[in-house]
């Protein structure tokens, strides 16, 4: 949409839900690591996924330090929706 990447749309539609920022964010990252870390950067927690993708199950257990007990909210990244959450 506009030419924004659609982890930005994602970012921003959870950041709606959760509240921005490295505490309430995070990002797994798989394909293309150097790339998504550079453009992420510090506006979320990043997971890299090396050397296989774990799958959305997979993925949120390498989260649980992170997660520490918390709720999460799970979306995929790679996809579009102007659905609010």
């Amino acid at each position: 949409m506009d030419n924004v990447p659609l982890v930005d749309l994602a970012l921003a539609r959870v950041a709606a839900a959760t509240g921005d920022g490295p505490a309430n964010l995070a990002v797994h990252v798989h394909h293309h690591p150097d790339q998504l870390i550079e453009h992420v950067g510090d506006r979320a927690h990043l997971s890299v996924e090396q050397p296989v993708a774990l799958g959305t199950a997979g993925a949120v257990g390498h989260l649980r330090p992170w997660l520490d007990g918390r709720p999460a909210l799970v979306v995929n990244g790679d996809t579009w929706s102007r659905i609010a959450l």
